[in-house]
């Protein structure tokens, strides 16, 4: 079944099925990566929502991106890192922010968060998840336990994290540069 989504006279055919299959293709590996910026599965189902409404919403308005999942994809990374200033912002004004917090200006964490989210996906799945878990304040034997893999395996993919992160932050001038883990 065909939908026809008109914008102003112009008129765009989007096959309904063709963008139910990407979006059960899609969807999981949306909400994993709002997860692993955010930390929190419930909000990274939020936020993955809204991107998809984003879509839609640019769909009825008779556009159409190149690539629609790609499109998803960096609206959702968009959508988390708006969400990480937001609480930023309500954290400083609530006085939430420990004295280490308190001398970096807020456009200083702004780019620190960018940095990171952008780090953490650039690395392939499993580092990103492990970096994540530990960046939230998780031990190496926690998180090799809930993962099932051993200890080394997580301190390898640390290691591997930490080594592309400094890359990064070193050739970091303005734009986001450098290769994956």
């Amino acid at each position: 079944m065909r939908h026809t989504i008109s914008n102003h006279g112009s008129r765009t055919a989007i096959a309904g099925s063709e963008l139910t299959v990407m979006y059960r293709r899609e969807r999981r590996a949306v909400v994993s990566q709002c997860r692993r910026i955010l930390g929190d599965a419930e909000e990274a189902k939020d936020v993955a929502q809204a991107a998809w409404a984003r879509l839609l919403t640019l769909l009825r308005d008779g556009e159409q991106p190149s690539n629609l999942a790609a499109f998803v994809r960096t609206m959702a990374t968009h959508l988390c890192l708006d969400l990480l200033r937001s609480r930023r912002v309500k954290a400083s004004h609530d006085g939430l922010l420990d004295a280490g917090e308190r001398s970096a200006t807020p456009p200083d964490r702004i780019e620190r968060d960018e940095l990171l989210a952008a780090v953490l996906l650039s690395c392939p799945r499993k580092t990103s998840d492990i970096a994540t878990r530990w960046l939230a304040r998780g031990e190496k034997a926690e998180i090799a336990q809930s993962l099932r893999v051993s200890e080394r395996t997580v301190e390898r993919h640390l290691a591997a994290f930490i080594r592309h992160a400094e890359r990064r932050i070193v050739l970091h001038a303005g734009s986001i540069t450098g290769g994956p883990c």
